[in-house]
């Protein structure tokens, strides 16, 4: 029976139910992708339930619903369902943030196919490269035997309409959408309930947490240390407004940021409006090169900055492997070191002490 698959939020209740026999396993596990009121979604009277901003996880005496919503609102927008007791061990990824979040479960043995490998900090093998994110190849996918797909949502349903053609399911994962980062680390959880590790995801978030809240309490208290990031590119600069997960780890390590509020996006300014609002910045942090002569070979104009005169800019460019920056895959699962780097460019202590960031020399 074919699964239906859909990402425009549109409840009918209507729902499509596939049986598949687990590999390996004797148990029949029965994959559905329902898109249904809330209201038949919760009528179990024996549910637990875990969720984050995005996400919610119920599970009842004989399946788990994966509700995927709106950050910024109730509105569901795909119920994903299977029976408690499978495990999905085919996953294709098309990022690498959920390669991250695997690894962090210690599932990344569940990984049968990723996009752009080119851009995975850490090798995996066995996993088949299947192409590009925005251009998958449905038939390495298909050869891969994948039983799930992890798509992020770009606003074009083809993908997830195409391989529910083929059979295979697909489940959206929009961790991107939290601006908190506490909360986008709590995604984690709902790779937990797809491989059959939901207790260690509650304990790795957990552990994730406690190490967020205590480099908060090591964030400089007596001066605000003034902050930028990023850098012109093709004569815009772009800058995480106030209300963005940057801006939140700025704020969480103590930094003064000069943007406070905003719509949970990047602004856009010319190298004039960037020299204006951030000339006299102590730190400049996000800068896409490795030495202060190639931030100053990208534009003479960058040395106008202080942190620049200073000596006080640093990338996040410390574990790279050609194309791969680890700062993406990892980070989004551990926000705790992105904060203790900040804290620890913040009270400019010494690089060795930096997870993800380094000083330009």
């Amino acid at each position: 029976m074919k699964i239906s698959n859909s990402t425009q939020g549109i409840f009918t209740g209507e729902f499509a139910v596939s049986l598949a026999l687990r590999k390996g396993k004797s148990i029949v596990a029965y994959l559905l992708v329902i898109w249904v009121s809330i209201i038949f979604c919760c009528c179990s009277d024996d549910k637990e339930s875990k969720s984050g901003l995005g996400f919610e996880i119920q599970r009842t005496s004989d399946s788990c619903y994966i509700h995927i919503r709106q950050s910024d609102s109730e509105q569901i927008e795909q119920v994903f369902a299977f029976h408690k007791d499978s495990i999905f061990s085919r996953i294709v990824t098309t990022s690498v943030t959920q390669v991250g979040f695997l690894q962090a479960i210690g599932a990344e043995t569940h990984i049968a196919g990723v996009c752009d490998s080119e851009y995975l900090y850490t090798g995996l093998p066995g996993a088949v490269d299947v192409g590009s994110s925005l251009t998958l190849d449905y038939e390495k996918i298909i050869n891969t035997k994948a039983d799930l797909v992890l798509l992020t949502y770009n606003g074009d349903s083809r993908f997830d309409t195409r391989l529910s053609d083929f059979g295979i399911p697909t489940l959206m994962i929009n961790e991107w959408r939290e601006q908190n980062p506490l909360s986008r680390a709590e995604w984690v959880k709902v790779f937990g309930a797809l491989t059959g590790k939901e207790y260690v995801a509650d304990s790795v978030f957990l552990s994730v947490t406690k190490a967020y809240n205590k480099a908060k309490t090591h964030r400089s208290e007596s001066e605000k240390v003034s902050i930028m990031s990023g850098s012109a590119w093709q004569g815009t600069w772009y800058v995480p407004d106030g209300n963005t997960y940057m801006a939140q780890l700025f704020r969480d390590a103590g930094a003064n940021y000069i943007y406070r509020e905003g719509k949970g996006a990047s602004i856009p300014l010319s190298f004039e409006e960037a020299l204006l609002k951030f000339k006299d910045a102590d730190v400049w942090v996000g800068a896409p090169v490795e030495t202060l002569q190639q931030l100053r070979d990208r534009d003479e104009k960058n040395t106008w900055f202080k942190a620049y005169q200073s000596g006080r800019v640093y990338s996040f460019n410390k574990r790279t492997n050609g194309a791969a920056n680890d700062f993406w895959q990892m980070g989004v699962a551990h926000p705790e070191y992105i904060l203790q780097d900040l804290v620890h460019i913040l009270n400019n202590d010494s690089d060795s002490l930096m997870f993800f960031s380094q000083k330009l020399r």
